[in-house]
C-alpha cells in the first residue's frame, strides 16, 4: 500500500477560500480530486488569535510506526499527522463527481513544507 495524502486540515474561514474561487461545501470541505481540504476553524476575525492556514494532514498507507511520536501525537517533519482508513476501504468508496471550482483548480500536485 502506497502512502497517499488524503486531506489537509486548515484553520481558515470558508469565506477566504470562497473569495479565492473555491467551492466550499456544507461541511466546510473543498474537494480537489483525491484530496480534501477540511476547514476546521470557526469564523476567523481580526480579534481571533486562533491559528490560520494548514494545521495538520491526513494520510493513508502508513502506520504509526512510520511517524515521529511525541506524547501519543504523531507528526511528519513537524506537521501534526493523522492516519486515514486503509487503502482497500478507500477503494470501495464510490468516487464523487468532480467539483468545478470557479478558479479552475482540479487537484493538488505538490505540498511543500517550510520549516
Amino acid at each position: 500500500m502506497m502512502p497517499r495524502l488524503r486531506a489537509l486540515l486548515c484553520a481558515d474561514a470558508p469565506s477566504v477560500w470562497r473569495a479565492a474561487g473555491f467551492v466550499v461545501d456544507s461541511n466546510n470541505q473543498i474537494d480537489l480530486g483525491t484530496l480534501t481540504i477540511k476547514l476546521v476553524s470557526g469564523n476567523n476575525t481580526a480579534k481571533d488569535v486562533k491559528p490560520k492556514g494548514f494545521t495538520s494532514w491526513v494520510w493513508s498507507g502508513i502506520s504509526s510506526l512510520d511517524l515521529d511520536e511525541n506524547n501519543g501525537r504523531y507528526s511528519i517533519d513537524g506537521v501534526a499527522t493523522h492516519i486515514s482508513i486503509s487503502e482497500p476501504e478507500l477503494n470501495s468508496i464510490k468516487p464523487k463527481e468532480q467539483v468545478q471550482h470557479p478558479n479552475g483548480v482540479t487537484h493538488v500536485d505538490h505540498v511543500f513544507i517550510q520549516c
